[in-house]
């Protein structure tokens, strides 16, 4: 599978970070987003994700669908 990856130092979410770099990104079919540091993380539902600096993994991994177009993948 033709991947990249991206990581900064520190950034506020790795979820944030992939979906505002979705409509950027070319080639690749699997990105993965990571960083030692996050200040706004997020869980699953409305939970916080709090962690220590490079104490934890810290990433979030968008897989490009060619089957089905972006704008009705996350509707």
């Amino acid at each position: 599978m033709n991947k990249e990856i991206h990581f900064t130092e520190s950034l506020d979410s790795t979820n944030k970070e992939a979906m505002h770099k979705m409509q950027q990104l070319d080639g690749g079919l699997m990105h993965v987003f990571y960083t030692h540091h996050q200040t706004a993380g997020r869980g699953q539902g409305d939970h916080i994700w709090e962690a220590e600096k490079a104490e934890n993994v810290l990433m979030s991994i968008l897989l490009k669908n060619q089957l089905i177009p972006l704008e009705h993948q996350f509707g």
